[in-house]
C-alpha cells in the first residue's frame, strides 16, 4: 500500500520570527493561556545568586529542665521519723504550756488571793513553795503560815495581850521580819562555822521547860501556847535562839568589830587619869542602864559577880579604877569607891561599852543582801 505524503507549505520568515517571540515570552512570563495538556514547569531565569530558597523554619528543641537533687536528701523512713519527732515536740510544748498556766493560776490563789482550803493546804504542806528568799536561803510558805498561826495563838493565850491582839497584817509583818533575821543569822553561822547540835537543843529545851511538872504538862503547855509539839518548838524557837546567841558571842570576839569599841573604853580610862570624876565619865559614855546614876552598882558582895569581874573589883583599893575587862557582852571598867573589909564587900561603879550587837549586824547585812518576799 502506498501512502501519499502530504506536504505542508513552508512557513514564512515573518511567521518564524513571531513564533520565536511567543516562545521567549512564554519562557519568561508564562503562557498567556495555559494549555490543558501542558505540564511544563515554569523556569526561573534569575541568576542563582538572586534566587530565594524557601526553607520551612525548624522548631527549636525544647530544653528539658535538669532535676537537681537536694543537697541532703531524706529517705522516706527518716521523713516519717522527723514528722513524728516534730509532733512530739509540739505535744511537749503544749503540755508545758498547760503546766505553766496551772502554776500561774495556783500562784495567784496562794500569793494574791491567799486562798486557804483543804486542797491548797495539802499542796503547801508537801511542796516547798517559797515565802521569803534571803540570799541563797529560802523560808517556805508552810513555815511562814505556821509562824503566823503560832504567833496568833500566842497572843490569844497571853493575859496581857488577850484583849489587845494585833491585827493579822501586823502579825504577818512580825513573822516576816523574824524570818529574815533567822535566815541572816543562819547565813552568818555558816560563815563563822557555828553549829547547834541535837544535844544543845535538848539541853536548852530542858532549861526552858524546867518549871513544868512533867513531859505531859510540857506538851500541853506548848500546844496551848503555840499550837506546837516539842519538835516544832525546838525547830522554830529554841534553835534560832541558840544560833543567835552564839553568833552574837562570835561577833563580840571579832577584833575588826571590837577595836573601835575598845578605843572608846581606853579613852574613858585616860579621861579618869587626867583628873575627871568617874561618875561624870560614866554618866556621859556608859551604855549601862545605871549610867544616869554615874554607873553606881551599890554594895557588891563576893559571889554576886562573874568570876573575872569579882577578881578585878576585889583587887582594887578605894579610889582605883580597873583595866578594861572584856566579856561576851562588851567591855567593862570598874571603880571602887569604898571598901568594907569587915563584911567582905565593896561599893563599886562601872562603865560599860556594849559589844557588837546582833541587831546592828543584821541591819547591815539587810542592806547588802538581796531579799525577796512573796508574801505581804
Amino acid at each position: 500500500m502506498t501512502l501519499d505524503t502530504v506536504s505542508s507549505p513552508k512557513p514564512s520568515e515573518k511567521e518564524l520570527e513571531n513564533l520565536r517571540k511567543e516562545v521567549l515570552h512564554e519562557i519568561n512570563h508564562g503562557p498567556k493561556k495555559r494549555s490543558a495538556v501542558s505540564s511544563v514547569p515554569k523556569l526561573d531565569s534569575r541568576p542563582s545568586s538572586q534566587k530565594t530558597i524557601s526553607v520551612e523554619p525548624r522548631q527549636k528543641p525544647q530544653k528539658t529542665k535538669k532535676v537537681i537533687p537536694p543537697k541532703y536528701s531524706t529517705p522516706p523512713k527518716a521523713q516519717k521519723k522527723k514528722a513524728s519527732h516534730t509532733h512530739k515536740k509540739k505535744y511537749k510544748r503544749g503540755a508545758w504550756s498547760i503546766v505553766v498556766v496551772f502554776i500561774v493560776a495556783f500562784a495567784l490563789m496562794l500569793y494574791i488571793f491567799r486562798i486557804e482550803n483543804t486542797f491548797t493546804n495539802f499542796l503547801v504542806d508537801h511542796i516547798p513553795f517559797p515565802a521569803i528568799m534571803v540570799g541563797g536561803s529560802i523560808a517556805t510558805l508552810k513555815e511562814y503560815r505556821d509562824g503566823v498561826t503560832a504567833l496568833e495563838t500566842y497572843y490569844k493565850t497571853q493575859s496581857e495581850t488577850a484583849g489587845n491582839i494585833p491585827d493579822k497584817s501586823t502579825i504577818e509583818q512580825q513573822v516576816v521580819m523574824r524570818t529574815i533575821d533567822v535566815l541572816l543569822t543562819e547565813r552568818a553561822a555558816r560563815q563563822m562555822d557555828i553549829h547547834v547540835t541535837p544535844n544543845d537543843l535538848n539541853s536548852a529545851f530542858k532549861t526552858l521547860t524546867a518549871g513544868l511538872a512533867d513531859d505531859a504538862t510540857t506538851a500541853t503547855e506548848l500546844q496551848t501556847t503555840y499550837g506546837w509539839n516539842e519538835q516544832e518548838f525546838k525547830t522554830y524557837d529554841v534553835y534560832p535562839f541558840l544560833l543567835q546567841q552564839r553568833v552574837e558571842q562570835a561577833l563580840a570576839s571579832d577584833n575588826t568589830l571590837t577595836d573601835p569599841i575598845r578605843a572608846r573604853a581606853e579613852s574613858a580610862i585616860k579621861r579618869f587619869h587626867d583628873g575627871e570624876k568617874f561618875t561624870d565619865i560614866a554618866h556621859e559614855v556608859s551604855e549601862e542602864p545605871n549610867a544616869s546614876s554615874g554607873g553606881d552598882l551599890g554594895w557588891v558582895e563576893k559571889g554576886t559577880l562573874l568570876p573575872n569581874f569579882e577578881k578585878a573589883v576585889f583587887s582594887l583599893e578605894s579610889g582605883e579604877v580597873s583595866n578594861i575587862i572584856r566579856s561576851p557582852y562588851g567591855f567593862h571598867i570598874f571603880f571602887v569607891e569604898e571598901k568594907d573589909e569587915a563584911h567582905n564587900r565593896v561599893h563599886a561603879r562601872d562603865i560599860y561599852f556594849q559589844g557588837p550587837k546582833l541587831g546592828d549586824y543584821l541591819t547591815q547585812q539587810k542592806q547588802k543582801t538581796r531579799i525577796i518576799k512573796f508574801v505581804p
